[in-house]
């Protein structure tokens, strides 16, 4: 049986979803409900769900911050929005939402979603324990003590700054050094540039977000991880890993996900 997790901070829509349809009959086990996205992430590491449907702007903590505060659990994501067009859809995706549902929630979109995101864990558990071993990520330097923190606290800011549109002017600006001083610091330490450095890492991303969502189309993989022209995307895909995106999903996600043998 799964258990669901409910968080929305309006009390009738949250009653409403709790009785709407029949839980038992999809064998689901509806095991707390929350007001807002910080109780939401006690009852995430509480209960341990399978799947959270959960509203997007709560008090407190907004449905992406407790996906931050829970990313060490794995379970799976349907966000409820009243935003018809949901400008925070790249958001969504870099957290492996599942679905959206936009309010007024109807019943029947309720039921359809909770079986599209059933079926979905079950692909997910299967490439999981087939180990994704083919899934190739880009090796990238190792920091160790011997890296200076100029260095350090420039990899932690293109970290955190990855899905967004990363110049080095910002990253200058915010870390307080010339940009002469940062490029010539990664380049001796890292043995390649800031850009080919930034690149690579958005690529690891990309995989790594491939692997939960492989349905996913290529320009939303593109705007997940800061790139917002989707061919370009593609161009920088393929130089590093020498093939498409659409080709690298094909050799090595598709034959996990599909259960065939390589």
């Amino acid at each position: 049986m799964y258990k669901l997790v409910i968080i929305e901070d309006e009390h009738i829509i949250r009653k409403w979803l709790r009785y709407a349809i029949d839980y038992k009959a999809l064998d689901i086990l509806v095991v707390g409900e929350a007001k807002d996205g910080q109780t939401g992430a006690a009852l995430i590491k509480e209960c341990h769900p399978d799947i959270v449907l959960t509203d997007i702007n709560m008090p407190i903590m907004t449905a992406f911050d407790m996906f931050e505060a829970t990313k060490e659990q794995f379970y799976a994501k349907i966000i409820l929005s009243g935003y018809a067009d949901f400008p925070n859809a790249r958001s969504a995706i870099h957290y492996g939402v599942l679905e959206f549902l936009a309010k007024p929630v109807e019943k029947a979109a309720l039921w359809k979603s909770l079986q599209s995101v059933m079926a979905k864990i079950e692909k997910q558990k299967e490439a999981r324990l087939q180990g994704d071993t083919t899934t190739h990520y880009l090796p990238l330097p190792k920091v160790n003590d011997q890296i200076p923190d100029v260095v350090k606290d420039m990899l932690d800011w293109v970290h955190a700054h990855f899905q967004e549109k990363i110049t080095t002017s910002q990253l200058a600006h915010d870390l307080g050094y010339s940009e002469s001083y940062l490029y010539q610091n990664i380049k001796k330490h890292l043995q390649m540039t800031l850009s080919d450095y930034i690149n690579q890492y958005r690529i690891n991303q990309a995989i790594q977000l491939m692997q939960k969502e492989p349905d996913l189309m290529v320009y939303q993989i593109a705007e997940a991880v800061g790139i917002y022209d989707y061919r370009y995307f593609d161009r920088v895909f393929k130089k590093y890993l020498g093939q498409t995106v659409k080709a690298f999903k094909e050799e090595h996600l598709t034959k996990d996900t599909d259960g065939s043998m390589s």
